[in-house]
């Protein structure tokens, strides 16, 4: 026989556990295999193993599992008649909702700001459903969206958890006290473990919404469900397709927290499902606190999530400019050795794995695209020192990158006419020499190794990403901004103070460079003022494009992933993946199938280049 009661340790779930072994296996078989390995703590000494109480409510339900040699704790039964009724709830409407109710409701906390018309829209209808889901574009306010559907649904003493990417922290406390004036006391960082976690939750007494990020939610998953079985709580997601991977660590422990959250849920992301209809799964599994399948989950976003799109927006449309100059000949010398040494060696690497052929491409289209930007970066690589004949090293390393002197041209113009400027580049060399060219402009520097004060307990200071995004904001003397996109380019408002960013260079990543785009074209009003800076100041993309290089490829590339991005955007079809066939979400590139096949195709041909 076997027993089934709540989990004491974890309270949202609950605890099978069975006199011999062979019940033991065979109902951990069954329940692995429906509920694809989603099982915590299984232990075969103890013969015992926990799941949510969410998906047991599916196996006995959807699944019709009735388990005869299986005691139910009476407690789990009547948890399991109430959670099941609850869900009932989510399948339409529950409450009518208007402007003039939003107000009401919002009143109550004095607010120093109001919704925009596009987002009252939007909230008119999320306030319908006790969990929510705004998928607007970066910049249209998503942030200010889930803080006033908090609000409005709020029960005397809930609190709030929201979970997001590291660099959303400076966000959401922005945002709350601009809106109602919450502060540090109010807005709290989880940004400790362990016990830690637990004194920090105790001891800020006067804590209304607590933030942490994904990877500490996983790694604190018992302390958060300690907390959040007592008392009521609700939950956002900042960036929710992080938890898209339904067998990913950090979804299921986001999914685990999620049973706990006995109020409202919302989930927040420009990009919902980048690889298809399966990546919402595990997002309305969270917001439903339930197991469901692809095409329900489907069909239940559709009815309940929200959308701004750009053009709603309203803003000055941004100017692209691009700059494009062919290679000094050194230079160009150097890049031609590339080419032609990249297809002697994945030609000679036909019979590897497929997996180290796409990191042998890789490998070779990085060092490529930095010959088309700075070559004088691999010049001081052991491993081109070692083939390159010194001659060429030392034309290369005198010779000076155009990209660099137009870079410095266009800070020093810009700069010049009382603006602010964001210079993006992927690579660490290049952010260092671009800083050490920049440096009598004294810029500052935000890259993947830059600490933030959120993880690393430091101080908001010059030398944390949270120090310099405030001084650059608020300083005369802080104009100049480096950053890599993939360390900046996601959750960061700059678009009050600065309207022109450089890009020195660029990769396949098309996701990656919109969200950077978004940084500083965006929607809002600084504070004490009612006017739309973005409606009323144009935005300036620079593109520097080395002529006749690889920097030609990805720009089409760009553009088509762009286009395509768009369109399903545009029509709400969550069937089709956002990113390209073939492209692995775990390279920051952002290459798929059809570029590294256009780059094969280019290093064997690389005189047919888009100019």
């Amino acid at each position: 026989m076997g027993e089934i009661k709540f989990n004491p340790r974890m309270p949202s779930m609950v605890i099978f556990s069975f006199d011999e072994q062979t019940l033991f296996r065979e109902t951990l078989t069954y329940v692995e295999t429906n509920l694809n390995g989603q099982i915590v703590d299984s232990d075969i000494v103890t013969k015992s193993f926990s799941i949510t109480l969410r998906n047991l409510e599916y196996l006995v339900v959807s699944k019709s599992w009735n388990p005869i040699d299986m005691e139910f704790n009476s407690e789990v039964i009547d948890a399991l008649k109430d959670f099941h009724k609850d869900q009932q709830q989510f399948h339409s409407a529950t409450e009518s909702w208007d402007s003039s109710k939003i107000i009401a409701k919002l009143k109550h906390y004095n607010p120093m700001r109001h919704p925009t018309p596009f987002q009252m829209e939007n909230l008119v209808k999320m306030l319908q459903h006790p969990s929510a889901a705004s998928f607007s574009v970066p910049g249209s306010g998503k942030t200010s969206e889930g803080l006033c559907y908090w609000l409005c649904r709020r029960a005397e003493g809930e609190k709030l958890l929201v979970v997001l990417p590291k660099v959303g922290f400076i966000a959401w406390e922005e945002e709350f006290e601009a809106w109602i004036g919450w502060d540090s006391s109010k807005v709290v960082r989880l940004d400790v473990s362990g016990d830690s976690l637990l004194q920090k939750v105790e001891s800020s007494t006067d804590a209304e919404v607590f933030l942490i990020t994904y990877a500490r939610l996983y790694y604190n998953v018992e302390q958060l469900s300690t907390v959040l079985n007592d008392g009521d709580w609700s939950m956002v997601l900042d960036e929710s397709h992080n938890i898209k991977n339904s067998k990913g660590a950090y979804s299921k422990a986001v999914r685990n927290i999620g049973s706990c959250a006995r109020r409202t849920k919302l989930i927040l992301t420009g990009t919902p499902a980048p690889q298809g209809s399966k990546d919402l799964l595990a997002q309305v599994e969270f917001l439903r606190n339930a197991k469901m399948g692809i095409d329900e989950s489907v069909d239940w976003i559709k009815q309940i999530k929200v959308r701004t799109t750009k053009s709603q927006l309203e803003l000055l449309p941004p100017k692209f400019l691009e700059y494009s100059e062919p290679l000094p000949s050194s230079h160009q010398q150097l890049y031609n050795l590339l080419i032609s040494g990249a297809a002697r060696n994945i030609e000679a690497s036909g019979n590897l794995e497929y997996a180290s052929k796409l990191n042998n491409i890789r490998r070779h289209m990085m060092d490529i695209m930095r010959a088309a930007s700075n070559p004088a970066v691999l010049c001081e690589k052991e491993e081109f020192t070692e083939v390159l004949s010194p001659d060429l090293i030392a034309r290369d390393l005198s010779t000076p990158s155009w990209k660099i002197k137009k870079v410095t041209k266009l800070v020093s113009d810009i700069i010049g006419n009382g603006r602010k400027v964001i210079v993006w580049s992927n690579f660490n060399e290049n952010t260092d020499i671009l800083a050490n060219e920049l440096r009598h402009l004294s810029p500052r520097v935000i890259r993947g190794d830059t600490p933030s004060a959120a993880s690393d307990d430091l101080e908001p200071d010059g030398s944390t990403r949270e120090g310099i995004l405030r001084d650059f904001k608020a300083l005369d003397s802080c104009n100049v901004l480096i950053a890599n996109p993939a360390a900046c380019g996601e959750s960061i408002s700059l678009h009050h103070w600065c309207h022109d960013a450089i890009y020195f260079d660029r990769n396949y990543n098309a996701g990656q460079f919109l969200q950077s785009c978004d940084r500083i074209h965006r929607y809002g009003s600084l504070p004490g003022s009612d006017i739309i800076t973005c409606a009323e100041i144009e935005v300036t993309y620079h593109i520097l494009q080395s002529a006749g290089t690889i920097d030609g490829k990805i720009a089409r590339s760009l553009k088509l992933k762009i286009e395509r991005q768009e369109n399903i955007l545009a029509n709400d079809d969550f069937l089709q993946p956002l990113v390209a066939e073939g492209t692995d979400e775990l390279d920051i590139s952002g290459m798929s199938d059809a570029d590294r096949q256009d780059f094969l195709n280019y290093i064997k041909n690389p005189t047919e280049v888009e100019e």
